[in-house]
This record gives structure tokens, C-alpha cells and sequence, in this order.
């Protein structure tokens, strides 16, 4: 809750109160609340949970022109959360956020566009059908105990969310739905999507499906943006290969030991994390990704099939098999971050990059900075390189924010002198006898 100093209690409350009001550990006085929460106010969102004294003064608010209430701890109100909401002038609000709450009816004057729930032990959403009904976005997180998704049956949300089920086994409710945004995360009892393969989603989340085996049901569907993650039995991306979409994101693929379904992909966003069977990038070599996010390749041996690629966002983490960053020579990223390269032993290609931010991690190997002597990075993080005795080579760079950490063969800091960093972090550098001039 913050507002300028220039204006007094009086002044806010004049003018209608504060346009969005959070508030958080402190709850200020009644006196203060009357003033900044007014027709103004289109926000309002209680950080903690909220004291029964709070409660009996909500009527007293002016809520008549709000828009979007959050109410982060509902335990005070225990099954009579609807009590309060019945006290509030809210016949403008479309969104509503709850958390720990077992029981919810809303004033009748209210017509909800988007409604959360989040960590809820009630053992049935049944409580809650006459709430769903004509929502346009519903995002339910962390029902421990639910077993079933028929509530929702009747639902045809445009944005669907459900976090947290683990006791839910099968997707079947939501068969007729057909929302634009379906992001399904923590089903570990689930063990098919067929309930979803008529949905055309423009924007498709799954994420955490132990016991799925195939994405056969994914086959039809043409996202705009694809992210899953943690199918962990899943063997084949097959049924993925007609999709085109502009963002790509896939983690924690254990079985999958090809990406040639992939390669008449062209997204312009990619991200490819824990893929431990696949041993080449050649089905990417004609994508040309604005940002490109390769991680957990403990098989892969060369970038050579990046070698075309001109990414702005470039991130390569956790290759173990690399010895070179030859394929990445005329690469011009604006950001880099090269993470947990063991065997690599020279940041020669990357001499004609000039990024924006810079971070080298976890290259043990590496023994000088002198290709980046050229650079100017904004941001600078290095850690971890072990064989690195002289930061000499970043004597001209003047980033904002430096971060330095675990070089343990750095006994100085001299040619750092003339840096004036805004934001400055040093790790672990037990050689370094001085600091002084920073």
C-alpha cells in the first residue's frame, strides 16, 4: 500500500480513494482504510490473513467500483466466507481470488468473470457448481482431496486452470470444453488425455503426468503456445509433429530419444530441458528461435546444428559431453548464459559477442577471459570458474550489476577498480585479500 508523500489522507479520500490497495502484514486503522478505499478503488487484496475486526468493517467500505478482490487467507471465515462478500458493495467486481476457504456463495448481484481457489480441503467441488456457472476463466489450485472433476461438467470456461489433484484419475468432465487456455499441472493418478483431443486450445499446459504414456490425443491440436513438462513415460513426441507453434516448450522428457518430430517446427520461442537419451540437435538445424533455451543434453556432443541459428536470447546449460562453442562463433546474442560446461577450455568463439547480460557458469576448465575483453555487458555474473587467475580482461567492461563468485584462484580485484557497479555480489573469493576500492 503505498502512495506519495504529497498527498494527505484527506486529499485520497477526496478524490476517491486508491486505485489498487494491497495490503499486506500491517493492516492500517479504520480511519485509514475509509480513506483510501473508495469509488476509485478497483483493486483490493488482503495479503494476510483477514482479522475478524477487519471483517465487521468491511460494509463500511465504499467497494461500489470494484473490479478485482484477492483475499489471501480465508481461515477466519471459515464456512461463512459468503457472509462478508454479502456485506460488500460488489456489483462490479469480475474478479474474485480466495484462498483457504471450504465454502463460497456470492451475493446474487454478482455476475464473476474469473474466479480462483487455491488450497482448499473440501472433498467435493460440488460445493461450489452454482459458483462455476458462467465463469469465463477458472483457475482451481491444491485440492488435496478430490476425487472428481463432474462439478465442472457443465463448464465452458475460455481459461481453464487446474493445479494440485492428486487424488483425481481421470479428465473425463472436461471433455466438452473448448477453453482458448488449458493449463492442467500435478496429475500423478491420470493415466490418459483422450478426454481432451477435440479441445483446439490456443495456448496448451500440461505439466506433471507420471502415468500418461502417449500424447496421441494431442495429435489435432495447433496451440499458438505448447509447454509440457514431466511426462516421464512418454517415449515418442510423434503425435506433436504437425503442431507449428510460435512458442515451444518441453521439460523432463526421460524416455524420448529423438526430436525429429520436431523439425518442421519454426518457433520463435524454444526451450528444450531433460532430455537424457537425445544424443544430436540435428532436427533443429533449420529452426531460427528469437530465444533459444537448451538444458540437461548429458549425451549431446556438439552445437553444430545451431550453427545457422541467430538467437537474441541464447541459454545453454548442463552439457558434459561439450568441448566446443565453435557452432555459436557468429551467433550475436543479446543475452547469454552458458551454465555447467565441464569440458569445455576456451571462450574463444564467443570474442565478437557484445550481450547485454552475460553469465558464464560451472566452467572449471576455462583458463582465461580474454575473448570477453571486447564486451560491455550491462549484466555480468560469473561463477564457478576455477581456473581463472586474472579478471584483467574485464578492466574496460562497466556493468550495472556485478556478481562474482566461487573463482577461487582470483587473489585480486585490481582491475575491477574503475567499475562503479549499482549492484554489487561477491562470493566466496577467499583469495581476495581486499575490497577497498569498491
Amino acid at each position: 500500500m503505498r502512495w506519495s508523500r504529497a498527498l494527505s489522507l484527506q486529499s485520497i479520500k477526496d478524490n476517491g480513494g486508491l486505485e489498487s490497495v494491497i495490503l499486506g502484514y500491517f493492516t492500517p486503522s479504520p480511519h485509514v482504510l475509509m480513506s483510501i478505499i473508495g469509488p476509485r478503488t478497483r483493486l483490493l487484496s488482503f495479503s494476510r490473513e483477514v482479522s475478524e475486526q477487519l471483517i465487521n468493517f468491511l460494509p463500511m467500505m465504499d467497494t461500489s467500483e470494484l473490479k478485482s478482490l484477492k483475499i489471501r487467507d480465508c481461515t477466519n471465515w471459515e464456512t461463512r466466507i459468503y457472509e462478508p462478500l454479502q456485506m460488500l458493495q460488489l456489483s462490479n467486481l469480475k474478479e474474485l481470488s480466495l484462498y483457504n476457504i471450504l465454502h463460497l456463495e456470492l451475493p446474487k448481484n454478482i455476475q464473476l468473470e474469473s474466479l480462483t481457489i487455491s488450497q482448499s480441503s473440501v472433498k467435493s467441488l460440488e460445493h461450489f457448481k452454482n459458483v462455476f456457472k458462467g465463469l469465463k476463466n477458472l483457475s482451481l489450485k491444491g485440492f488435496p482431496l478430490i476425487k472428481s472433476f463432474e462439478p465442472l461438467r457443465e463448464m465452458r470456461p475460455e481459461g481453464l486452470k487446474l493445479e494440485y489433484f492428486p487424488k483425481v484419475s481421470s479428465l473425463e468432465p472436461l471433455r466438452e470444453m473448448r477453453p482458448e487456455g488449458l493449463n492442467l499441472y500435478d496429475f500423478p493418478l491420470v493415466e490418459s488425455l483422450e478426454p481432451l483431443r477435440e479441445m483446439c486450445p490456443k495456448n496448451l499446459k500440461l505439466d506433471y503426468f507420471p502415468k500418461v504414456l502417449s500424447l496421441e490425443p494431442l495429435r489435432e491440436m495447433q496451440p499458438e503456445g505448447l509447454n509440457l513438462k514431466s511426462f516421464l513415460h512418454v517415449s515418442s513426441l510423434e503425435p506433436l509433429q504437425n503442431m507449428n507453434p510460435k512458442s515451444l516448450s518441453l521439460y523432463n522428457f526421460d524416455n524420448v530419444s529423438s526430436l525429429e518430430p520436431l523439425q518442421n517446427m519454426r518457433p520463435e520461442s524454444l526451450t528444450l530441458k531433460g532430455f537424457p537419451l537425445i544424443k544430436s540437435f540435428e532436427p533443429l538445424r533449420n529452426m531460427r528461435p528469437e530465444s533459444l533455451t537448451l538444458q540437461g543434453f548429458p549425451l549431446i556432443k556438439s552445437f553444430e546444428p545451431l550453427r545457422n541459428m541467430r538467437p537474441e536470447n541464447l541459454n545453454l546449460l548442463f552439457f558434459y559431453e561439450v568441448l566446443s562453442l565453435e557452432p555459436l562463433r557468429e551467433m550475436r546474442p543479446k543475452n547469454l548464459h552458458i551454465h555447467s560446461l565441464p569440458k569445455l577450455l576456451s571462450l574463444e568463439p564467443l570474442r565478437n559477442m557484445n550481450p547485454k547480460s552475460l553469465f558464464l557458469y560451472g566452467l572449471p576448465y576455462v583458463s582465461s577471459l580474454e575473448p570477453l575483453s571486447k564486451m560491455y555487458p550491462k549484466v555480468l555474473d560469473l561463477m564457478c570458474l576455477e581456473s581463472i587467475s586474472s579478471l584483467q580482461p574485464l578492466k574496460d567492461m562497466r556493468p550495472k550489476i556485478l556478481k562474482l563468485s566461487h573463482l577461487k584462484n582470483i587473489s585480486s580485484l585490481e582491475p575491477l577498480r574503475e567499475m562503479c557497479p549499482e549492484n554489487l555480489e561477491l562470493n566466496n573469493l577467499r583469495n581476495v585479500s581486499s575490497i577497498e576500492f569498491f
